[in-house]
Order: C-alpha cells, then structure tokens, then sequence
C-alpha cells in the first residue's frame, strides 16, 4: 500500500477523469487488496484535511469528532457493499466497485473543501451554491459506476446510493452527533 502524495495525487486525477467520463473505472484504476486498502486509508485523509479547513471554525473536538464519524461510516458502507454484493451474487465486482467509488468521494471531498475555502476567503460571491451541481454530478457518476461496473438496473445502483446516505444518518445519530452551528 502506497500513500505517498505522490499515488494520492495520481488517484485523485484519475477519479477526475473517471467523474469527466474518460476513462472506464477498470483502466483507471487497480483492482488489487493493496489498492482496496489505499483508496481506504488514502480517501480517509484526503477527506480529513478537506474538510478541516470547513471544521476548523469550530475547533479541534468537532474536526476530530468528524474524521472518526467519517472513517467509521466509510468502513460500516463498505462492509455494507460487501454483504450486498454477496447477497446478490456479485461479490466478484466489489474491488471494481469500491475502489472507484472511494476515490470518488475524495474527488468530492476536494471539491467541497475548495468552495468551503473559497466561500470563508470571500463570502460574498455566493459560491456555495456550487455544491448543488458537484453534488448532482458526483453522485450521477456514483450511479454509473455502479449500475455499469457491477451489473445491476439503474434502480439498484440508485439504491447504493441511498444506502451510504442513510448509513452515514444512522452514523451521525449513533454517535449523537449533531451540526455544531449554534
């Protein structure tokens, strides 16, 4: 497993062509148990110091209490994908799902992290509302790599989706952690 910068760098420009749609998720990425546990642990930080700059308004308990909230999610989803993909007989595609999708999520990470920056350096451009496209586009490339990688409908693959949203909730409710804008 590599996290030099370096193999991060080159994920997350690979998830951005997976996300402009040059390139199939099998030729941008490796489908190995190495690969699998970086794109973990690699997505994981890469998400944590996005995010720090939004969360470090409201200190170090909060930032610290996210990153954990977020790597336990990361790891109860992908346990989730397993069991699925077991229970549907697909459990041949989940290196080729879950890597992907991993490095989706930083690229969204990263994207986020820049409007938040952009939106504390200069709040009166409006720009948060750039999260909704990122938003819509991120997830509609999370629903092809899903519905195309492993071989299901559109509405299953939609139904991944919901799963990590409702699993991140139940998360977030689990730990009783609530927004901390007062």
């Amino acid at each position: 497993m590599n996290l030099s910068p370096l193999s991060l760098f080159r994920a997350v420009a690979a998830s951005w062509r997976l996300a402009l749609g040059r390139g199939k998720p099998e030729e941008l990425f490796e489908q190995t148990s190495a690969a699998f546990w970086q794109s973990v642990w690699g997505v994981w930080i890469l998400h944590v110091l996005a995010t720090s700059f939004a969360t470090s308004i409201f200190g170090a308990s909060v930032f610290i209490r996210l990153s954990l909230i977020s790597l336990i999610s990361t790891l109860a989803y992908i346990w989730l994908v397993h069991f699925l993909l077991k229970r549907i007989d697909k459990s041949d595609r989940f290196l080729a799902f879950i890597i992907p999708y991993q490095w989706l999520t930083a690229l969204q990470a990263i994207l986020f992290g820049t409007i938040a920056l952009i939106v504390m350096a200069a709040p009166g451009l409006q720009i948060h509302l750039l999260v909704v496209p990122v938003v819509i586009w991120i997830i509609f490339r999370i629903w092809r790599v899903a519905r195309d990688v492993i071989g299901i409908s559109g509405g299953l693959a939609v139904g991944f989706i919901i799963a990590r949203i409702l699993l991140d909730g139940l998360v977030n409710m689990a730990t009783g952690f609530t927004a901390p804008i007062s």
